[in-house]
């Protein structure tokens, strides 16, 4: 099934070589789990078949341990990014979470070995505590200012998905229950996004996060179709204010 599906992409790159180009980098959220025929590719999914149909499509998908903003920028300058009409991205959860205080450390001082950043200023001040350690994020408040500075010259064409709440009463496939204080971070990735772009989607309040992830991070069907109902809302309308033909 991947490699039918990578062929697909491939033969539909060809065809779409004269049309609008749009990256798509994404961690673990962008493609459905649990399933070897989906794993890192787009089998049977609404969101990629109207990527693949669309567009000169170019994917990254989840080629990093703990795929990051960092490791966004670690692999693609801007320069390199300039070239794209469209940058879609689904990233931030891995970023903004709480984890353990060591491992959040460790991760960012390896993917922000090369930026020369002074990574001094927590996000949050917490004192709370998760399998017997204390809990920070990946992002410092230098780090999410300097991602945003970077980027901001690419924001007319970037395209986020936030990320959601998680519901600390439901576990879904997850094998045992996250941070109890996951919102109060989650809650910073938001309101990064919106400083990175204008364009980001969100799944409304009215929806239990049980009706569009399997595990209160990654998406179900249900997920990828409003994530693609709501891309192509954004497509459409930018290519009237960005005067697309």
């Amino acid at each position: 099934m991947q490699k039918s599906f990578f062929i697909y992409y491939a033969l539909r790159n060809i065809l779409n070589r004269d049309k609008k180009k749009l990256l798509f980098f994404t961690d673990s959220r962008g493609f459905e789990i649990g399933n070897v025929f989906t794993y890192k590719n787009g089998y049977g999914n609404v969101l990629y078949k109207y990527l693949i149909d669309n567009f000169n499509l170019s994917l990254d998908i989840n080629n990093f341990k703990h795929t990051t903003y960092l490791d966004f920028l670690n692999k693609y300058t801007v320069k390199d990014l300039i070239n794209y009409d469209y940058i879609f991205l689904i990233l931030g959860v891995v970023d903004f979470s709480p984890r353990k205080s060591f491992d959040a450390s460790a991760i960012r001082k390896t993917k922000s070995a090369s930026m020369g950043i002074n990574n001094e200023s927590s996000l949050i001040d917490s004192n709370f505590f998760y399998e017997g350690e204390k809990t920070d994020c990946i992002i410092t408040k230098e780090l999410m200012d300097h991602i945003l500075n970077v980027l901001d010259p690419l924001s007319e064409k970037i395209i986020v998905v936030t990320t959601n709440p998680v519901d600390n009463n439901w576990r879904g496939s997850y094998w045992k229950d996250r941070p109890k204080n996951m919102n109060s971070y989650l809650i910073n990735e938001v309101a990064f996004s919106k400083k990175l772009t204008d364009k980001y989607i969100q799944f409304p309040s009215s929806l239990n996060v049980s009706e569009y992830t399997v595990d209160n991070i990654h998406y179900n069907k249900f997920g990828f179709g409003h994530i693609t109902k709501e891309l192509k809302n954004i497509i459409s309308k930018d290519t009237v204010n960005r005067n697309f033909i």
